[in-house]
């Protein structure tokens, strides 16, 4: 995680960059007193999951970027959190005959 933590409403939130090596991009909640664990949400959904069926049929949901690259914001007024992400990866798929 390359990015400073936003601190809201009780939770520690972090997201993850590094979508240029093929990770799937997640913004994390932990507990700012305990630390454990609240949620966890991927930026680009696992078939079955809100905003899949946007996505081609395949595996490339494991490595399609969407990194989030720079700390979100909080709205107390909502209670929401907004979090910007980097663009999606190239790893759309496996490899193509010929390449």
């Amino acid at each position: 995680m390359t990015l400073a933590p936003l601190v809201a409403d009780g939770k520690v939130m972090v997201g993850v960059s590094g979508g240029e090596f093929g990770v799937r991009g997640f913004v994390a909640a932990f507990d700012a007193e305990s630390g454990k664990p609240i949620w966890k949400t991927y930026t680009v959904p696992a078939p079955g999951e809100p905003g899949s069926e946007s996505w081609p049929n395949g595996d490339q949901w494991k490595t399609g970027g969407g990194p989030v690259w720079i700390t979100g914001s909080y709205d107390p007024e909502t209670n929401l959190a907004f979090w910007g992400t980097g663009n999606g990866g190239p790893w759309m798929g496996g490899p193509t005959a010929g390449r």
